[in-house]
């Protein structure tokens, strides 16, 4: 399988199917990743928050992940999303990533209670030191990252790049 060493182009932050009773429908993710890779996307985001990461057990992300580089066989780049309330979730969720066999993880940055700099800083860093993965910041507006934290966090090893989502794009 080939190891990705830059990610540019279109990442379409993927949907995760569920059927009506709630459970992954593991049928339509395959169609869906063959349906986006027939359309010459350079690469997929899976899990994260378009993919209802929130909502699933990290169980059930988990699978998500192993479907997706099963049924993508190396043909294009995959970034997972770990992004927990936790780290150690996160972390958790990141050392399978790689055993799965992603090219990188993305993560939002701790948000439900007010964190410093310095508690950010740690959480990239203790997340980017568990694998070998790239990681890409995920900067969303619930959770802003400042500028002086993104140039904080470019610092750490391992820290490629930043996903930015905004309401505008102005």
């Amino acid at each position: 399988m080939p190891k990705f060493t830059s990610f540019s182009g279109v990442y379409p932050a993927m949907v995760t199917p569920f059927d009506e009773n709630e459970e992954l429908d593991e049928k339509r993710l395959r169609a869906l990743i063959n349906f986006l890779i027939e359309r010459k996307l350079e690469g997929l985001y899976i899990t994260g928050s378009t993919g209802e990461s929130f909502l699933m057990s990290p169980d059930e992300r988990k699978r998500v992940v192993e479907i997706t580089v099963d049924e993508v066989k190396g043909r294009i780049p995959i970034i997972a999303h770990i992004g927990a309330i936790g780290t150690r979730v996160s972390i958790d969720l990141a050392r399978h990533a790689e055993k799965a066999g992603v090219d990188a993880i993305s993560s939002v940055p701790p948000f439900y209670w007010g964190f410093s700099g310095d508690q950010i800083h740690g959480y990239y860093a203790d997340i980017t030191a568990s694998t070998s993965l790239p990681m890409l910041a995920y900067n969303v507006p619930m959770a802003a990252l400042g500028f002086d934290i993104i140039k904080r966090i470019a610092g750490i090893d391992g820290m490629v790049g930043v996903k930015y989502t905004a309401t505008t794009h102005h």
